[in-house]
């Protein structure tokens, strides 16, 4: 603009088209898409992480199978250790309550037996000696008959044995009762309560005693 002429009028700015601006304009930068083969590994990948974790939480928990060898190699040490005790059992209402539990852990351990041969269940020891189950079971069983001959020794057999056995048979029961959440067996379920039935009365005697 000329300062002399106030009247002349300011240069006229060139105008361009929308569609103009639009081709000069950098168009924002465009991620490009992912390789199909990735798209595929990284499916895959999840699909092998979500295998891996559920394998790892089933074999965190202990199989009905190997709870079904532990309550059984529980029940037939434990009828075992009644039947050997009853030579030293000198106060005879201990002497005839044992014989009572004699017999209902052998009618136990019977039934048992047949129950998980018709499952396909494996509990005999001899076909389970190198299991972790049977290294379990054959360590408690040895504590636990140490603690008896302790009380023998010491002259408290017929005072200390009836609460020990009541206490194990409780843990017995406990045992018995997880498998019988776990399993889907009716087969077990029903003898599950019928051994409850048939321990609980002589487990409240022991307890008395």
């Amino acid at each position: 603009m000329d300062p002399n002429n106030p009247y002349q009028q300011p240069a006229q700015q060139p105008t361009y088209s929308i569609d103009y601006l639009n081709e000069i304009s950098a168009s924002a930068p465009q991620k490009a898409p992912w390789p199909k083969w990735a798209v595929i590994a990284g499916i895959a990948a999840f699909l092998v992480t979500l295998l891996i974790g559920g394998l790892l939480i089933i074999n965190s928990q202990p199989s009905s199978v190997n709870k079904s060898q532990s309550y059984y190699l529980r029940l037939s040490n434990l009828k075992t250790l009644a039947t050997n005790q009853q030579k030293y059992l000198r106060n005879p209402t201990t002497r005839n309550r044992n014989s009572t539990l004699t017999l209902l852990l052998t009618a136990a351990d019977s039934k048992a037996s047949e129950l998980f041969a018709s499952q396909s269940i494996e509990v005999r020891p001899e076909k389970i000696a190198k299991t972790k189950v049977k290294a379990v079971e054959d360590a408690y069983i040895a504590k636990l008959t140490s603690e008896i001959d302790d009380y023998r020794l010491n002259a408290t057999l017929d005072q200390a044995y009836p609460r020990e056995m009541a206490y194990q048979l409780n843990l017995l029961l406990n045992q018995l009762s997880t498998l019988k959440k776990i399993s889907k067996s009716n087969a077990l379920n029903q003898y599950a309560d019928a051994t409850i039935k048939d321990l609980q009365p002589i487990i409240k005697t022991l307890e008395e005693s």
